[in-house]
Parts: C-alpha cells; structure tokens; sequence
C-alpha cells in the first residue's frame, strides 16, 4: 500500500482507485451483516481526497521520507509530494503543500 505512493502520479492514482474499491467491497458485505463499518470502507461517507492526504501524511511519509535520503532516491518523495498534491488539488480545486 505505501509503495505506489512513491510512484509516477498515473500509477499511485490507479492503485489508489483499484485499493479503494477493495475498501468500498468490504464495506458493503460489512453492511449486508449488519455490522460497523470500518473507517474508509463506507463508499456512502467517505472523502477519498482526505483520506489519500492523510494516509500520506500519517503512514507514507514518515517512512518514505528517512528512507529515500538514506538510499539517496530523492524520486521517491518527489513522486509522494506530486501525489499528495493530486489529491490536495481534487479536493480543494487549489494546490495546497504538503506537511
């Protein structure tokens, strides 16, 4: 899940598209047995834009950022910053940096 962040933006965008209609299926059978909902597998109440920063934010970013200096990689984030802004400008209609 972290690695197609780290992607060429057309890439990490179907990963991202392929993982949350994983999440969006799990949701569903959730809701035929009438059990909660995980958080991010509601295709009913979620913001995917949101969820996308903050999985980049909170989960890719602390561990993309130390390692790509280390391997001396700096696409790595390059591609997670343009990613990050994909999803910033979707949501908001405006590019907004990342953390």
């Amino acid at each position: 899940d972290i690695g197609h962040s780290c992607k060429p933006l057309s890439l990490h965008i179907k990963w991202s598209e392929l993982i949350q209609e994983e999440f969006f299926l799990q949701g569903d059978i959730q809701r035929t047995e009438n059990t909660s909902i995980d958080p991010l597998c509601d295709r009913d109440n979620i913001n995917t834009n949101k969820a996308q920063m903050g999985f980049i934010d909170f989960v890719c970013r602390p561990l993309v950022q130390p390692f790509s200096e280390f391997i001396e990689m700096p696409t790595l984030m390059e591609n997670l910053v343009s990613s990050y802004r994909y999803w910033s400008e979707q949501d908001n209609g405006e590019t907004v940096p990342p953390k």
